[in-house]
Parts: structure tokens; sequence; C-alpha cells
């Protein structure tokens, strides 16, 4: 019997962001939140805060960027997507 190869987390975020990058949400959400299990990282949340925007779930996208800012209250780019969502 052969055995299957577990993905590394590596090879699971870059599957994630291949993912993201074409704009398939929805298999990057699940990926990502696979490697937010392994280890919880604020560019996985802001990366999940864009996926969530594709696909128009704004209150979801919030959240997660959010929840970047708490790992990493100075990470510019989720202070500035966050606040586009707010004001529209």
């Amino acid at each position: 019997m052969k055995k299957t190869k577990k993905a590394t987390y590596e090879e699971i975020l870059e599957t994630a962001q291949f993912y993201l990058l074409n704009k398939n949400y929805e298999k990057a959400i699940k990926l990502f939140e696979k490697a937010l299990k392994e280890k919880p990282d604020y560019l996985i949340y802001y990366q999940l805060g864009i996926a969530y925007e594709g696909l128009n779930e704004r209150d979801k996208a919030k959240e997660m960027y959010r929840e970047c800012l708490k790992l990493n209250p100075n990470f510019e780019e989720a202070n500035k997507r966050l606040d586009e969502l707010v004001k529209e």
C-alpha cells in the first residue's frame, strides 16, 4: 500500500496563495484556515481577508483584518483595507 505524503505547512500556504492569486477564493480559504490551525500568523489572516473580499463577504473580511491587526498592529496594508471596508 502506498503512503500519501502529508503536505507541509509551507506547501499548504503556497497552494493557498496560488488559489488566491487565481481567484479561487473558496479553496484558498480552506487551506489558509488549515494553515492557521497549525500556526497562527498575521499574514494568513490578511490573505483570508483578501479572499473574503473576493467573495464579497465584507463582514468576514473585516473580521480577518482585525485578527491580523491584533497580531501585528503596525501592518499598514491590513489597516488600509479595513479602513476601506469600514467606509463603504
